[in-house]
């Protein structure tokens, strides 16, 4: 096998995740997330006051904003975690990463076993 086939090998798996029951929760729970008005201006208000905070974080609790700031960042964090299609978005997403984490431990074992400095031949496990 050349690094080509290799290249071609993880193409047709990643169309298999692309056509899994995991992926296609994320695409839709994400479309429903991105189609709601509401959830967008809490993402937006998130974003929002998450970068104020990232701003005067630098400068400490010393900063005069900080206690406004801090706090509607917490809000703005609160209503959006707490929103129900983020939810379920976060939960898709999480659900599909543990699939891809799963395969690439496997992956990975394999591959343990294959490992040149243990002179192995991949196919036959021979030294």
């Amino acid at each position: 096998m050349d690094i080509l086939d290799l290249y071609n090998l993880a193409y047709d798996i990643s169309d298999e995740w692309k056509q899994s029951q995991e992926y296609n929760a994320v695409c839709e729970s994400l479309s429903k997330l991105k189609s709601n008005p509401d959830t967008m201006i809490k993402i937006k208000a998130f974003e929002t006051t998450k970068a104020k905070y990232a701003q005067i974080e630098k400068c400490g609790k010393h900063h005069p904003d900080f206690k406004s700031i801090s706090s509607s960042f917490i809000e703005a964090k609160s209503d959006l975690y707490s929103d129900s299609l983020y939810i379920q978005y976060i939960t898709n997403l999480n659900e599909f990463n543990s699939m891809t984490g799963k395969f690439s431990q496997a992956i990975e074992n394999i591959l343990k076993t294959c490992l040149v400095n243990q002179k192995k031949n991949c196919k036959t496990g021979e030294k």
